[in-house]
């Protein structure tokens, strides 16, 4: 019996939270709405023109809109949240006018169609000509880096080429910087009581013999 009250309990504390959240999430919505208020704004229509943002001069002239056609400041100077919610607007050039919320969330950062920014589009366009300036910069220097390795690398492979071959009783460090055999790819060394014993293995599939750092067998 007591767990079927608290199930009851629960189910109608659950119904009764379903029942207020679209009040909770309507005054939330209408607190973050309002807070525009006092903040500029600029809109940019698009090039085309075919998707410009309305200006509506009084709500009951709302079917009759004044399109802005070029990117223009506003500031929004009131909000009336009650029915569509409507911002009142105040423009550089002393023009007043209205705009329901709805209208203004639609346009607001929206991508491909007229926007409603915070921020000047010619400041956003200033920063993103430069991000790609800098982009390009960058790409052009790591290309430029790379030829210039290339080049390196070239170049100390004619040299090395350029190097005599290797004879027996070289040093292993005449080998590495006197010879155009140069460095190995791997070495095998191993120690007994005649002293250290190397082998140096090549890409080429020859190999150098080295004992207590003298060249003693040469195999190709």
């Amino acid at each position: 019996m007591r767990r079927l009250v608290w199930l009851l309990l629960f189910v109608m504390a659950s119904a009764m939270a379903v029942e207020s959240a679209p009040e909770l999430r309507s005054a939330v919505e209408q607190g973050a709405q309002g807070s525009r208020v006092g903040k500029f704004f600029w809109i940019r229509p698009t090039r085309d023109g075919k998707s410009e943002v309305p200006i509506y001069e009084t709500v009951e002239g709302s079917y009759d809109a004044v399109y802005v056609t070029r990117v223009t400041r506003f500031k929004v100077v009131g909000y009336d949240p009650a029915g569509a919610g409507w911002y009142q607007l105040k423009f550089d050039d002393g023009k007043s006018g209205i705009i329901p919320w709805r209208v203004f969330e639609d346009f607001f950062g929206y991508w491909g169609y007229a926007q409603i920014l915070e921020e000047d589009p010619a400041a956003i366009q200033a920063r993103e000509d430069a991000e790609k300036r800098a982009e390009q910069l960058a790409t052009q220097r790591a290309a430029k880096r790379e030829r210039d390795a290339e080049r390196r690398r070239i170049t100390a492979a004619k040299q090395q080429a350029a190097k005599p071959g290797v004879r027996i009783g070289m040093t292993s460090q005449q080998v590495l910087e006197d010879t155009h055999w140069g460095k190995p790819q791997y070495v095998n060394k191993t120690q007994n009581a005649y002293g250290i014993t190397e082998q140096w293995v090549y890409r080429t599939g020859n190999y150098l013999y080295f004992r207590n750092g003298v060249l003693e067998t040469i195999q190709y």
